[in-house]
Parts: C-alpha cells; sequence; structure tokens
C-alpha cells in the first residue's frame, strides 16, 4: 500500500544531504508510515544540519518522536538547543506539512 503523497514527498522536497540520500529517502518514504518516519534516526535524515545533528545527539534525541513528544514549549526551553536550532525544527516540520505533530 502507497503512503498519500502528503507524507512522501515534501520530507526530502527540502533539504541538505547528498541527491543519492534524498533520492533513496524518497523510496523509503513511500513504504513508511507517519509512526516510521516518527522513528527514523535523525542522523540519516537528509534536512538537517550538523549542527541540529550533533545537539540533539548531545542532548539524547535520536529521532524526531523523541524531540515532538516533549511539545513546542518544552523543547523550545533547552538551552543548548538554542533558537536557531528550535527553528530549523519548525521549518523542517512546517515545509513536510508536519508542523501539527509538534504540539504546544
Amino acid at each position: 500500500m502507497r503512503a498519500p503523497d502528503f507524507l512522501c514527498w515534501p520530507l526530502v522536497a527540502v533539504g541538505c544531504g547528498s541527491l543519492v540520500a534524498r533520492s533513496c529517502f524518497i523510496t523509503m518514504a513511500e513504504s513508511l508510515s507517519l509512526t516510521d518516519i516518527l522513528h527514523l534516526p535523525i542522523a540519516g535524515m537528509p534536512g538537517w544540519s550538523n549542527t541540529f545533528r550533533a545537539r540533539c545527539r548531545a542532548c539524547r534525541f535520536t529521532t524526531l518522536q523523541d524531540i515532538v513528544s516533549l511539545g513546542a514549549a518544552e523543547v523550545s526551553r533547552i538551552k543548548y538547543l538554542g533558537p536557531d536550532c528550535f527553528r530549523e525544527l519548525v521549518d523542517f516540520l512546517d515545509e513536510r506539512e508536519l508542523l501539527l505533530l509538534l504540539p504546544r
């Protein structure tokens, strides 16, 4: 069964990383559910800066689920992530039409 288009192509439409990594992720995203996407390792997802990945690793966030489960208010208060990484998270989710996953 194919995942809905709104879950597939927007995940990789914008971001950094190699073209090969993005095309592989497109193929993977076509067969992943939203739950699967939330549990993919951040380190392997295209679209994140090296700074964001490093700060998530330092905070022991390995997946999007680790972050969004805290909610926007709590994540914004994590000083080590800082406003730039919080903005990157919000932009990443918004560009992929997934911002609703980050509750207030």
